[in-house]
């Protein structure tokens, strides 16, 4: 898959993540911790766009490996020296 596409599917998946969150707002049907997975799928999806769009070394293999203490803190990505908007690739299309 192509890098800039996969960071505008994880950017869509995020979405749909933040528009649950939208419509649990103030709805007492749904649990803290319901919400808060949502939260943290939606920043985790995100994440793994800016990598992607990044060009950086990520699980796309459907394996979450962000969750794995052997490979945590493995990895860092230098912020872009110019300054670009790093889900820009959001536009490209």
């Amino acid at each position: 898959m192509h890098v800039p596409d996969h960071a505008q599917d994880l950017l869509l998946l995020a979405g749909k993540d933040f528009d649950a969150l939208r419509g649990m707002l103030g709805n007492p049907l749904f649990a803290d911790e319901i919400f808060g997975f949502h939260a943290q799928q939606a920043i985790e999806k995100s994440l793994k766009a800016w990598l992607a769009a990044r060009s950086a070394e990520h699980p796309i293999d459907g394996r979450c490996r962000f969750h794995s203490t052997d490979r945590q803190g493995e990895q860092t990505v230098d912020a872009d020296p110019d300054g670009a908007d790093p889900l820009s690739v959001s536009r490209q299309r």
